[in-house]
Protein backbone atom coordinates (compact mmCIF):
# COMPACT_ATOMS: atom_id res chain seq x y z
CA UNK A 1 0.00 0.00 0.00
CA UNK A 2 0.77 3.60 -0.16
CA UNK A 3 0.27 3.98 3.44
CA UNK A 4 3.46 5.66 5.72
CA UNK A 5 4.82 3.42 8.42
CA UNK A 6 4.02 4.61 12.30
CA UNK A 7 7.01 4.54 13.93
CA UNK A 8 6.52 1.16 15.88
CA UNK A 9 6.64 -0.50 12.62
CA UNK A 10 9.29 1.10 11.55
CA UNK A 11 11.46 0.04 14.18
CA UNK A 12 10.24 -3.73 13.70
CA UNK A 13 11.07 -3.75 10.04
CA UNK A 14 14.82 -1.53 11.29
CA UNK A 15 14.94 -4.29 13.66
CA UNK A 16 14.22 -7.03 11.61
CA UNK A 17 16.85 -5.62 8.63
CA UNK A 18 19.44 -5.01 10.77
CA UNK A 19 19.39 -8.67 12.38
CA UNK A 20 18.85 -10.22 8.72
CA UNK A 21 22.02 -8.27 7.67
CA UNK A 22 24.15 -9.17 10.64
CA UNK A 23 23.72 -12.66 10.20
CA UNK A 24 24.24 -13.09 6.93
CA UNK A 25 26.78 -15.84 5.36
CA UNK A 26 30.30 -13.58 5.80
CA UNK A 27 29.11 -10.68 7.62
CA UNK A 28 31.50 -10.85 11.13
CA UNK A 29 33.00 -13.84 10.19
CA UNK A 30 37.16 -14.05 9.86
CA UNK A 31 39.13 -16.57 7.75
CA UNK A 32 40.97 -18.44 10.77
CA UNK A 33 43.86 -21.03 10.22
CA UNK A 34 43.33 -24.49 11.72
CA UNK A 35 45.86 -26.07 10.37
CA UNK A 36 47.59 -26.74 13.78
CA UNK A 37 44.09 -27.96 15.55
CA UNK A 38 42.62 -30.01 12.57
CA UNK A 39 43.65 -34.06 12.08
CA UNK A 40 43.12 -36.01 8.82
CA UNK A 41 39.54 -38.57 9.56
CA UNK A 42 38.38 -36.85 12.46
CA UNK A 43 34.77 -35.64 12.40
CA UNK A 44 33.94 -32.15 13.71
CA UNK A 45 30.87 -29.95 14.35
CA UNK A 46 29.79 -26.74 13.15
CA UNK A 47 28.62 -25.67 16.57
CA UNK A 48 28.42 -21.90 15.52
CA UNK A 49 25.31 -20.79 14.87
CA UNK A 50 25.67 -19.89 11.47
CA UNK A 51 26.89 -21.67 8.12
CA UNK A 52 30.72 -21.68 8.26
CA UNK A 53 33.04 -21.49 4.70
CA UNK A 54 36.37 -24.14 4.44
CA UNK A 55 39.15 -24.15 2.30
CA UNK A 56 41.30 -27.14 2.53
CA UNK A 57 44.83 -27.44 0.54
CA UNK A 58 45.22 -31.24 0.47
CA UNK A 59 47.69 -33.62 -0.99
CA UNK A 60 48.25 -34.58 -4.45
CA UNK A 61 45.27 -36.76 -4.64
CA UNK A 62 42.71 -35.46 -2.03
CA UNK A 63 40.72 -37.85 -0.48
CA UNK A 64 37.04 -37.73 0.83
CA UNK A 65 35.18 -34.87 2.47
CA UNK A 66 32.10 -35.48 4.45
CA UNK A 67 29.56 -33.09 5.27
CA UNK A 68 26.91 -34.47 7.37
CA UNK A 69 27.25 -38.09 7.00
CA UNK A 70 27.34 -37.25 2.85
CA UNK A 71 30.55 -37.63 0.74
CA UNK A 72 31.19 -35.29 -1.25
CA UNK A 73 33.07 -35.76 -4.50
CA UNK A 74 36.83 -34.47 -4.58
CA UNK A 75 37.76 -35.79 -8.17
CA UNK A 76 41.31 -35.38 -6.75
CA UNK A 77 41.81 -32.25 -6.61
CA UNK A 78 44.53 -30.39 -4.40
CA UNK A 79 42.15 -27.91 -2.80
CA UNK A 80 38.23 -28.44 -1.15
CA UNK A 81 36.19 -25.20 -0.96
CA UNK A 82 33.11 -26.30 1.28
CA UNK A 83 30.18 -24.94 3.41
CA UNK A 84 29.07 -26.28 6.12
CA UNK A 85 25.42 -25.33 7.44
CA UNK A 86 25.44 -24.57 11.46
CA UNK A 87 25.22 -27.65 13.85
CA UNK A 88 26.23 -30.05 10.78
CA UNK A 89 29.46 -32.22 11.01
CA UNK A 90 32.42 -32.21 8.41
CA UNK A 91 35.70 -34.42 8.19
CA UNK A 92 38.41 -34.68 5.82
CA UNK A 93 40.10 -38.19 5.57
CA UNK A 94 43.40 -37.14 3.29
CA UNK A 95 46.96 -35.46 4.09
CA UNK A 96 46.50 -31.75 4.06
CA UNK A 97 49.35 -28.57 4.36
CA UNK A 98 46.68 -26.29 5.08
CA UNK A 99 43.15 -25.93 6.55
CA UNK A 100 41.12 -22.69 7.15
CA UNK A 101 37.62 -21.68 8.11
CA UNK A 102 35.76 -18.74 7.82
CA UNK A 103 33.99 -18.63 10.35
Amino acid sequence: TNQALTAAQGKVLKDTLDTAVSSSFGVGQTWQDMTSSRVSGTTYTNSTSRTIALYIQTGVNGSSVTVDGGVLPTHGSSMIQLVVPSGKTYSYGGSFSAWWELR
